[in-house]
């Protein structure tokens, strides 16, 4: 957006075209007096290019919130990189690079705004909301905050209804991320029950009625890796007991924890511990 978050100075309702994406983007300035407690904003909307890209350093000013319509994108955020898909929002904090590109093949179409406020940064922290990608449909608030921006009515009441919008955005994520905690619990405990079977994610999503997608998801936003890492890390350290405790043999136990063969476990103990399961019990037969 060629350096229009930092740029723009004017208190006027103009309307602001990022230059490289004319043909595509539609902004709309706000609230520029530094004495607003919400200032800076652009709201503006993003069709599908296939070259769209954002990459930029942090403003330190700034937070990004966009919410994706349709298509496909993806963005780097928490150390690693996030597939988005219609439904998604994501927040890009002050502090956080912009990372972000769309699918050329499916690329995003999408509505977003960014501002800057101190008070909003206390907000967030005390909601438990951080930069990320969350799955909430948040869609009404940010095309009330578009349509506002493009309204002709005074900055401070505009000011008032985006306020009230963007805190809905946030109360909204905050009750979706509530209600997350208590599906991730539900998700371990039948993730933890099934430690001896083989898990189908798909059949599993079934019986909470959501996508296979969707649990993969709110599990990895809750534990920060997917159900599929989190089984994996309960049948290892269940196998490290069995081999320091028990006389079973590498292929009993391989079978008796449902893993593919016997080579695969073996292969994936040496991952996760450093040794071969052979290995492992004779060090601790020795201890």
């Amino acid at each position: 957006m060629a350096n229009g978050y930092d740029v723009i100075k004017s208190i006027e309702d103009l309307k602001y075209i990022a230059p490289e994406y004319k043909d595509y983007e539609d902004a709309y300035t706000m609230a520029m007096d530094e004495s607003y407690p919400i200032r800076y904003i652009i709201s503006g909307t993003t069709k599908p290019l296939p070259t769209y890209k954002n990459n930029r350093p942090p403003t330190k000013k700034h937070y990004i919130f966009e919410y994706v319509i349709s298509g496909k994108g993806y963005i780097f955020i928490n150390e690693e990189w996030h597939t988005l898909t219609a439904g998604n929002m994501y927040i890009v904090g002050k502090n956080d690079a912009r990372n972000f590109y769309s699918d050329p093949k499916d690329p995003m179409d999408k509505i977003w705004c960014t501002f800057a406020s101190e008070y909003i940064d206390s907000m967030l922290v005390n909601y438990g909301i951080s930069s990320g990608v969350y799955t909430v449909d948040t869609k009404e608030f940010f095309d009330n905050i578009y349509e506002i921006a493009k309204s002709h009515l005074s900055e401070k009441e505009k000011l008032f209804v985006v306020a009230d919008n963007i805190h809905k955005i946030i109360l909204k994520t905050a009750e979706s991320l509530a209600s997350g905690t208590s599906l991730c619990t539900q998700i371990e405990n039948e993730l933890t029950s099934s430690i001896y079977k083989s898990v189908d994610l798909g059949e599993l999503a079934e019986q909470f009625f959501i996508s296979r997608a969707h649990l993969i998801r709110v599990f990895k936003q809750h534990k920060g890796i997917t159900p599929y890492q989190f089984l994996l890390n309960e049948k290892i350290k269940i196998a490290k007991a069995l081999l320091a405790t028990t006389e079973m043999s590498v292929k009993s136990i391989s079978d008796k924890l449902c893993f593919a063969d016997e080579h695969y476990f073996s292969h994936l103990f040496k991952e996760k511990t450093g040794l071969s399961p052979l290995k492992y019990k004779a060090s601790k037969r020795m201890a």
